[in-house]
């Protein structure tokens, strides 16, 4: 991430002397675990201090951990929308109801920017996110290094996220309008 890309949420709001309140991130996407590092690397780049809101994605939660030296708010479980052998059926009302969870949780924790990694729950809650105002940034998979998820693929041609990143500047025909990650490592 560039200094330009992050200086709009980095910003101190504050005047010098006085303390810059933290930013409150509700980071969503957790459970599988390799969207820890993706999430993290994000994380690492924004300069003020955060509050952090975690949404554990996938059956029963999947794996609940973080390791963060970030201030920890609330924790939630949320059951992923679209896992292996649900019918058509369930997966709408799965959707439909993770929907409902997703404005629940932002109503409640009233996060300054949703941050969602590589998975199919971050469609409920762009939807919420869009409906309440809130800023969300999506983080595509460092494995998806030819073509993008397909929720990253519809995030980006339904414009649900503020941002989009990716690792791969393999990707960026077809996300043009995303950040990527691997230009701003050199």
């Amino acid at each position: 991430m560039n200094e330009a890309s992050a200086s709009a949420v980095d910003a101190a709001p504050a005047a010098a002397n006085k303390t810059v309140p933290p930013l409150r991130v509700c980071v969503l996407g957790l459970g599988g675990g390799g969207f820890h590092w993706e999430v993290q690397k994000i994380i690492q780049q924004v300069k003020r201090p955060l509050e952090l809101v975690l949404v554990y994605a996938g059956p029963e939660g999947g794996l609940i951990y973080w390791n963060s030296k970030d201030q920890v708010r609330s924790q939630y479980v949320v059951r992923s929308p679209s896992l292996t052998g649900d019918g058509f059926v369930a997966k709408a009302l799965g959707s439909a109801r993770n929907v409902r969870e997703a404005l629940r949780i932002l109503r409640i924790e009233k996060p300054d920017v949703v941050l969602a990694a590589g998975t199919a729950q971050a469609l409920p809650f762009a939807l919420a996110a869009k409906l309440l105002g809130t800023r969300l940034w999506f983080v595509e998979s460092i494995t998806r290094a030819l073509h993008p998820c397909r929720t990253c693929a519809w995030m980006h041609r339904f414009g649900l996220g503020t941002r989009l990143y990716y690792y791969w500047n393999s990707l960026r025909p077809q996300l043009p309008r995303g950040i990527c990650m691997e230009e701003d490592a050199k």
